[in-house]
């Protein structure tokens, strides 16, 4: 008897037009390697109608509502496409946290800002038995969105997506039949773009960049249907969006953002530029210091800082 309990899991996506109806992912679709995948989550709303007037003080029978799944939070690698005129895959899951992609001549760019009513996908997570040609049982889902997290851990590190709070309408289960689990090709096999590749710029102003994270924070619900699924489909309502930067400190007369959040400055931006080997240029304009904390990283002294933005670009090239 088949377990399923191998830890092998595959998450396919596929995008919804219009946004809510299942667009069934298919191998070809499974193009971008996700990491730290865990397990699906189930959320029913069941809510018992009263008490029975039989003299036992019981329950009423629960009847079920919105039948949600939650993806398993899971990461990326941040890729490119290998050509600056292709859109990476991992592109469309981002379509699914608010982010747009837009054409800067005949190049595709990724874009933040704030737009709050995105791409839909239909997900398929399947769970894995043992073996060379394992079964699986597949968990469906459409109408999903969710938050997506970009940044570094150091400034050497590679730069990762970090996928949390996935929610769509859930479909229910299905067997898949043995056969090999569809591997990666294409550009997936690329280098993962690394900071130290990066030169860091605070209002035009050189900085040493330790660590920096970009999340959205965005916040998922649903929209009710009158349907089996009791969900039309799952909408972003809100963001609130932070970019966060670690930086080796700099003489006061070079730049002070102590005094800075305090007398209201904003920056016109921050930036990473990539340089040789990088295959990015990254922006982000119109930076409101919310937050400044004295840290230390490696022993050198630094500045944890935390902005708002108004608008994020991540824009590929050769």
């Amino acid at each position: 008897m088949s377990t399923y309990n191998s830890g092998q899991k595959l998450l396919y996506f596929k995008p919804e037009s219009p946004a809510g109806t299942r667009n069934a992912p298919v191998d070809a679709d499974h193009n971008v390697r996700l990491f730290d995948v865990g397990d699906a989550s189930y959320d029913v709303p069941s809510e018992p109608i009263g008490k029975l007037a039989d003299g036992t003080f019981r329950d009423g029978p629960a009847l079920s509502m919105e039948r949600k799944i939650g993806l398993p939070d899971c990461k990326c690698e941040f890729l490119w496409s290998g050509d600056v005129t292709v859109e990476p895959v991992f592109f469309k899951l981002m379509k699914s946290c608010g982010y747009t992609v837009e054409l800067n001549g005949s190049n595709p760019e990724l874009i933040w800002r704030g737009v709050t009513d995105c791409q839909a996908l239909s997900a398929d997570l399947n769970m894995y038995t043992c073996g060379a040609t394992p079964t699986a049982i597949s968990d469906q889902a459409r109408g999903v969105v969710g938050n997506a997290e970009i940044g570094a851990d150091g400034p050497q590190a590679p730069v990762v997506v970090a996928f949390t709070g996935w929610m769509g309408a859930y479909l229910g289960q299905v067997d898949v039949v043995a056969g090999a689990i569809p591997p990666l090709v294409g550009h997936d096999t690329a280098a993962v773009e690394q900071m130290g590749k990066y030169a860091g710029e605070i209002g035009g102003i050189p900085y040493a960049i330790q660590a920096w994270k970009f999340n959205v924070n965005n916040e998922i619900n649903p929209e009710g249907g009158n349907n089996a699924e009791g969900v039309v489909r799952l909408k972003i309502t809100n963001q609130g969006a932070r970019l966060t930067v670690t930086v080796t400190r700099l003489a006061k007369a070079t730049d002070d953002p102590v005094q800075d959040i305090f007398d209201n400055v904003v920056s016109s931006g921050v930036t990473f530029v990539g340089g040789t080997g990088a295959h990015y240029d990254m922006t982000f304009l119109a930076a409101d210091s919310v937050e400044v904390q004295p840290s230390d990283s490696n022993g050198t002294g630094s500045f944890d800082i935390t902005y708002n933005v108004s608008k994020a670009t991540f824009a590929q090239k050769a």
